[in-house]
């Protein structure tokens, strides 16, 4: 089977991995800094490209909202998503702050 090339921008944004270190809880957002940090830089990306189409692999939800709000724009808010999740998202607010050390 002959392999596709693609002759578009491939570029990755790098974020960094948590550490033991707990974040910093701002505005009642856990590690907000780092979150608004990498949502700046996905955002520089996509600009520099200006790109008709955008695969996102991987990340939590925040990771589509640069993307999502960009081509929504781009095409005056006439945009379709294929979103498949691998979980159930069946926690509590109550559960979500005990769950894991990075939330």
């Amino acid at each position: 089977m002959a392999r596709a090339s693609f002759k578009r921008p491939l570029e990755t944004v790098e974020v960094d991995a948590p550490t033991s270190d707990p974040l910093p809880s701002e505005a009642g957002i856990v590690g907000r800094r780092a979150l608004l940090a990498q949502l700046d830089s996905a955002k520089q990306c996509i600009d520099r490209h200006r790109p008709e189409r955008i695969v996102v692999r991987g990340g939590d939800r925040l990771v589509d909202l640069a993307p999502f709000a960009y081509l929504n724009e781009r095409y005056d808010g006439k945009l379709a998503v294929l979103w498949i999740d691998a979980h159930p998202d069946i926690m509590t607010p109550s559960d979500f702050h005990t769950r894991t050390r990075w939330c």
